[in-house]
């Protein structure tokens, strides 16, 4: 079994460019689509090709893409600053739509969550199966070698949310895991969280299409793909 799906919402699209086509008939004037999403997504460029295709085809709306975690993404849905919405965390996406800012939810895709790190393997999670397990070896490890640290995007996304659950699977308070000296915050989309973990050659939670857009730049390797 993958450790765990990481599911977005971009199966709207499809429902609006439908409606896009049926306005641009009888409305000319140059319209802007205002998208929300996730850095994870936007780093692995499949927006960028999408936005292309669809300006080319509906050459009179402008797709205005921004990024950040998925809090983000959603309170500028919230604040009406977005017409949709990508991301990857279906608790606070059902909520999203439970509180009445969204009409609909349209699971898509999903890619998946990988653990990587330096290649000499400092706290040894290559002996285990599970992504709790290597959190667990991690822990341990770190208190006893200063080689081993971890890097966590700390920016309130999907990945991060999926990164707090491990560490509490583990019978650990995260927060006083993140106060620990070998932990490492970015604040960071997934690009820049990979390229720290490099630069420091510590661990951390990727999705899966950052990891494998950024792979030959970075000098890490996948240890997780497993379990939970």
């Amino acid at each position: 079994m993958k450790l765990n799906k990481t599911l977005t919402a971009t199966i709207i699209i499809i429902t609006l460019i439908a409606i896009v086509g049926i306005y641009q008939l009888s409305n000319p004037k140059k319209e802007t689509l205002r998208i929300s999403t996730t850095t994870s997504l936007e780093d692995t460029g499949l927006l960028e090709e999408l936005e292309a295709a669809f300006e080319k085809e509906y050459p009179n709306i402008d797709v205005q893409i921004v990024s950040g975690g998925t809090g983000v993404a959603l309170e500028r849905g919230k604040k009406g600053d977005a017409d949709l919405i990508i991301v990857h965390d279906k608790k606070r996406e059902e909520e999203f739509i439970n509180e009445g800012y969204g009409t609909k939810r349209y699971p898509f895709a999903y890619n998946y969550f990988y653990i990587v790190g330096p290649k000499d393997d400092p706290a040894k999670i290559n002996k285990t199966k599970t992504a709790k397990e290597a959190f667990q070896k991690i822990l341990t490890e770190a208190g006893k070698n200063s080689k081993v640290k971890f890097v966590s995007r700390g920016d309130n996304s999907g990945t991060h949310a999926r990164e707090i659950e491990i560490w509490n699977k583990t019978g650990m308070d995260y927060n006083g895991i993140k106060e620990s000296s070998w932990y490492i915050e970015t604040g960071s989309g997934m690009a820049d969280t990979l390229r720290v973990a490099d630069e420091k050659q510590a661990y951390t939670l990727t999705d899966s299409g950052t990891y494998l857009a950024y792979e030959n730049r970075l000098n890490l390797t996948v240890y997780i793909t497993n379990g939970s």
